[in-house]
């Protein structure tokens, strides 16, 4: 993905006190370094009128992408909004919770972890879907289970999460 949003909710008041929009782009990135050394002039003639209109505010990966916004949300939280966030919701396998932890930016306040519902639900879902491939139905039927599909796209599964 080119894109990576991050943002801090408020839960009480359902505001959103902060966000961080990262922006890969390719055509910024189309310069090689040989490219270059091979074509200097039109690399600086290019780069000259780019940079002004340049909305590129990440270098790495797009995976970085997302702890990138996290630990930038998170260490401008006291200075910038006068907040201290303590709970972290993410999708379960980012990077981001431990990076935000390491910062300790609130001289050691813990900061919880909870997991963000749709992910769960997700992964629920595709558990289960698994599970049916893999043992072609038999458990559905011996646990008296509907079609795994059918049963997590009814959002039932949420429902029994929260």
């Amino acid at each position: 993905s080119n894109l990576g949003f991050g943002s801090a909710i408020s839960v009480l008041t359902k505001k959103v006190p902060d966000y961080e929009l990262n922006r890969i782009y390719e055509k910024c990135n189309r310069w090689s370094a040989k490219r270059r050394e091979e074509h200097p002039d039109e690399y600086q003639k290019w780069y000259d009128s780019h940079k002004a209109n340049c909305k590129v505010n990440h270098t790495g990966s797009s995976q970085s992408m997302e702890p990138a916004a996290a630990k930038l949300i998170w260490s401008r939280s006291v200075e910038k909004r006068k907040l201290c966030y303590t709970t972290f919701i993410g999708d379960g396998d980012s990077k981001s919770f431990q990076q935000v932890c390491d910062l300790n930016l609130y001289n050691d306040t813990p900061v919880r972890k909870e997991e963000c519902l749709a992910h769960v639900s997700k992964r629920l879902k595709k558990t289960l879907c698994t599970v049916e491939k893999n043992t072609k139905g038999h458990f559905y039927i011996q646990h008296q289970l509907t079609d795994p599909k059918a049963y997590i796209s009814s959002n039932y599964s949420t429902a029994i999460l929260q």
